[in-house]
């Protein structure tokens, strides 16, 4: 996808030597937000979002396709924002599954947790 006006770029790798990438998150501006996930070497489309913000507002609807089962799907997702002056709340949901996404303003941090409220995950943005 080469609509619009490039944005930020994410690498992730899959050691942290960062010497092997396996995906890359490429952004761009249109009207609203497009994303693409690629695999790499071969730069394949494995993911795509658009996303639409109106102030603190933010929605964004994305699709997934399935390279672990070999099913040649894609899943359709959505996300929502809830924003106050504090911290975001980010709801994610993808094939009947929910995942809310926690951050304190202005942190970095993030952290991820399932629908009974356990952590999956954190990871910090990295400013460069």
């Amino acid at each position: 996808m080469d609509s619009g006006r490039k944005a930020g770029q994410f690498n992730i790798y899959s050691n942290q030597a960062e010497t092997n990438l396996l995906y890359r998150i490429e952004s761009y501006y249109s009207p609203m937000q497009k994303i693409d996930l690629r695999t790499y070497p071969d730069k394949k489309v494995i993911g795509r979002l658009n996303s639409h913000q109106l102030g603190i507002w933010y929605q964004a609807t994305y699709e997934i396709f399935d390279i672990r089962n070999k099913t040649n799907k894609w899943f359709n997702g959505s996300i929502k924002r809830q924003s106050t002056w504090f911290h975001d709340e980010y709801h994610v949901n993808l094939a009947e599954r929910k995942i809310t996404m926690k951050n304190r303003a202005f942190s970095g941090r993030f952290k991820l947790y399932n629908e009974a409220n356990s952590l999956l995950a954190m990871f910090k943005m990295r400013r460069n």
